[in-house]
């Protein structure tokens, strides 16, 4: 497939997500591709399922603050006896009622719990992007383990024969007394080494695809083989300045914004609490049946109720200083995070600095590494003794050093991508 499609297919999977026939989200593709693995970000996930139980305990706060000034129906049965204090009536002082009630004002507190829902109910939704973009970044930084992890275990696996060979050789001119205890002791440890480093670069493999696994929702299927990411264009990592990058990046975060809205929900909880002694009109409607008949009772019953609160025994006073504690504390917080962005931000624009004077750096170690071996490779076409098992290991580590820089660059730019709310890697790897 030629680049430009195989790019052009990552990018439609960054901006739509993927939606797959029933039972298809189990099987992972074979080789497994980075645009693959990003569509699968918002399959099922525990991340995504406690972002969206938050949605629905908001929408819930928000319907109860609702059902406030609906109409509300109650049927109401007794049955009692008693002695009547005249004469003439009976013992049975039964009775069934039906009354209507609603809420017509309470004077502000409806309307700023209603507020308040609205504004829990944004944040929940900017929390729920918030934990779609960490799903992606996960998965971005999942899938670039395994193939950094491939890369160390080619590299310590052709360590190891290199020093397997030398060490097989090394023994028989040991049986035949041309080399010392000490000298192959020597290569004895160093290949002993190479071997656990092996192991290790082996159990880094299988470790990085079970974390990948777990990610993509399949935890019984490792990958087996991933595509390599597509050609870095480096021309395609400059950023804005660094006061306009943090001013938009201060407005779009998902996060920041999300709990903007939640500091707007605390406002509105305040002026709620403060309201709590105001009082109440009601309209009520009612009719009953009663087993024991006086005149000051009625068949039915229809006019308007105001109820006025004389004491509270300071239940307002402790709710109001209860909303202001949290409206403090979602406003610290608020700032925290701000603090902390400013902070990632600039850290995130000097990596991507870093990172690029890497890669290029990267680049003239390997067409070094790449010169030297085809060096080495002719000498030993000559049969002249060289290191030519060395140099491709070197080379190895050359491109491994190329894909670290490559792999820190779509790890920084897919950050900066989330802080801004925008597809991540699409100007990139467009």
């Amino acid at each position: 497939m030629p680049p430009s499609i195989r790019r052009l297919g990552l990018l439609i999977s960054l901006v739509f997500p993927c939606f797959s026939p029933a039972g298809a989200e189990n099987v992972l593709p074979q080789p497994l591709t980075l645009q693959a693995a990003l569509a699968r970000a918002d399959l099922p996930a525990p991340e995504l399922a406690l972002a969206a139980s938050e949605q629905a305990a908001a929408e819930a706060v928000r319907q109860e603050a609702g059902s406030r000034v609906r109409l509300r129906l109650d049927l109401e049965g007794r049955l009692r006896l008693g002695e009547p204090l005249g004469a003439g009536y009976s013992r049975n002082d039964s009775a069934a009622t039906l009354v209507a009630r609603r809420r017509l004002t309470d004077f502000g507190r409806t309307r700023a719990a209603l507020d308040a829902g609205d504004a829990e109910a944004r944040a929940a939704a900017l929390r729920y992007r918030w934990a779609r973009w960490q799903r992606r970044l996960d998965i971005l930084d999942a899938y670039l383990d395994v193939l950094l992890a491939d890369r160390k275990f080619r590299i310590a696996d052709e360590r190891m024969a290199i020093l397997f060979v030398r060490l097989d050789a090394r023994r028989d001119r040991h049986r035949l007394g041309q080399v010392s205890d000490v000298d192959l002791l020597e290569l004895e440890s160093r290949y002993q080494q190479a071997r656990v480093a092996r192991m290790q670069a082996e159990a880094g493999q299988r470790l990085s695809r079970a974390r990948l696994a777990e990610l993509l929702g399949v935890p019984g299927e490792l990958p087996a083989e991933l595509s390599p990411v597509p050609t870095l264009d480096r021309t395609r990592f400059e950023v804005p300045p660094l006061d306009r990058l943090e001013e938009e990046v201060l407005a779009r975060h998902p996060g920041l914004q999300g709990l903007v809205a939640e500091l707007e929900a605390a406002e509105r909880r305040v002026a709620e609490a403060a309201a709590g002694n105001r009082p109440d009109l009601f309209f009520e409607a009612g009719a009953g049946d009663y087993a024991r008949g006086f005149g000051s009772r009625n068949r039915w019953h229809a006019g308007l109720v105001l109820s006025v609160p004389l004491a509270t025994g300071g239940r307002r006073d402790a709710a109001l200083a209860r909303a202001r504690a949290e409206r403090d504390e979602v406003r610290a917080r608020l700032e925290i995070l701000r603090r902390q962005l400013r902070l990632e931000l600039r850290r995130l624009v000097e990596e991507i600095g870093i990172q690029l004077a890497r890669r290029e750096a990267a680049d003239v170690r390997l067409e070094y590494r790449d010169l030297y071996l085809e060096r080495s490779r002719a000498l030993y076409e000559l049969e002249v003794e060289t290191d030519l098992g060395d140099a491709m290991v070197e080379l190895n580590d050359a491109l491994r050093e190329q894909e670290e820089a490559d792999q820190a660059l779509l790890r920084a730019r897919a950050q900066l991508d989330a802080m801004l709310d925008r597809p991540p890697l699409a100007e990139v790897l467009e």
